[in-house]
């Protein structure tokens, strides 16, 4: 299913190197796609290709740390080029977040509300009593269905 995501990885990250190399890179991609595996098939398509492609970067990033870790960036090199290029922070960012919104949208009603007005998520952040005075209920009310969203959330996550 993600073969074509581990052909990418281990030659953009192992171009360079020998075929056997990059064969060691696509079964440590598979065996770590294997480890997922119960967590890839809950997502739809367009996310776990997302994830897939992720557990695999990180993969052979890890080896290549550890068999050069000459290569390896100190933390002030990684904020030198962050700030050369924002959209490194941007990438990763965007893609969290259009997991965590669509996952929120899956929840039932009334949470994806509270949570998206609480947290700003598509309009203005609003506080507990604004969201109460717009649904009708209490403030208490809302505090309570913020932390029960939160915690469905989460367990969709898998956090």
């Amino acid at each position: 299913m993600f073969d074509k995501v581990v052909r990418m990885i281990t030659w953009r990250y192992g171009g360079r190197k020998t075929p056997e190399d990059r064969e060691d890179y696509s079964q440590i991609c598979q065996i770590a796609l294997l480890r997922e595996e119960k967590t890839l098939s809950l997502m739809p398509e367009p996310d776990a290709q997302k994830f897939a492609y992720t557990i695999c970067r990180n993969e052979i990033l890890n080896i290549l740390r550890t068999e050069h870790p000459e290569l390896s960036l100190s933390d002030n090199d990684i904020k030198e080029e962050i700030q050369k290029n924002p959209e490194f922070l941007k990438i990763d960012d965007s893609i969290d977040a259009e997991i965590i919104i669509r996952k929120l949208d899956k929840l039932p009603n009334p949470y994806p509300e509270v949570l998206k007005r609480r947290f700003g998520i598509g309009c203005p952040e609003e506080t507990l009593t604004e969201i109460a005075d717009r649904l009708g209920v209490t403030a208490m009310t809302i505090q309570r269905w913020e932390k029960l969203g939160l915690e469905l959330l989460k367990k969709r996550m898998k956090i």
